[in-house]
């Protein structure tokens, strides 16, 4: 579910399909190089295209590089063919007669899909009441953002966002008072050494 946002002499935008992402992107003068798979935007649209990104995705790419967050959903919403937060399609169903399919990080936790769902001309995917999905390895953007929209979801395995700013805390003490030690120990050799002289 990454976004990519690369600049040069136009911006690129890798980004999954998303129908909200295309109307909007080409309102702001993108255009979609298929050899590329990318969307291509003049460099001045560069801050409306990361905007656009945010928007859809939760994510321009900046948090990429950042810990990954896992989600748990409940699909107890709209009965739709296809659950698309935060753009892209996580758990689809093409036809009446197909099976449910997930997106590669889309795991099922609890309950189940039929079969088979809704009419040949709607499909649908019918989720069994209680069925839940665990989104795995998103950028914290993204993540939000699906929590935010989705109210019935939650982050179940979040980096510990605080533990290299408390581990980095943690040595400057060690080390203040490794410090702090060590004068003492010199002005007590110091006072030692003196007196032994004398």
């Amino acid at each position: 579910m990454d976004v990519t946002i690369t600049v040069g002499t136009k911006v690129a935008v890798s980004a999954p399909y998303a129908p909200s992402f295309v109307d909007k992107a080409r309102k702001i003068g993108g255009s979609f190089d298929r050899p590329a798979k990318v969307w291509e935007f003049d460099p001045r649209s560069e801050q409306a295209a990361r905007d656009l990104c945010k928007q859809v995705y939760g994510s321009d790419g900046s948090d990429n590089d950042q810990p990954r967050v896992t989600i748990r959903i409940p699909l107890d919403g709209p009965n739709v063919k296809e659950f698309r937060p935060a753009g892209e399609a996580l758990v689809w169903r093409r036809y009446r007669d197909e099976p449910v399919r997930f997106a590669p990080h889309v795991v099922l936790v609890a309950g189940d899909f039929p079969s088979r769902g809704g009419s040949v001309a709607n499909p649908r995917l019918d989720p069994d009441d209680g069925t839940v999905i665990e989104v795995r390895d998103l950028p914290p953007g993204t993540a939000q953002k699906i929590t935010d929209d989705w109210g019935t979801a939650e982050i179940v395995a979040a980096p510990p966002a605080d533990d290299a700013a408390a581990r980095i805390n943690a040595l400057h003490k060690e080390r203040d008072s490794l410090a702090a030690r060590i004068t003492q120990i010199d002005a007590e050799l110091a006072q030692m050494t003196g007196k032994a002289d004398a």
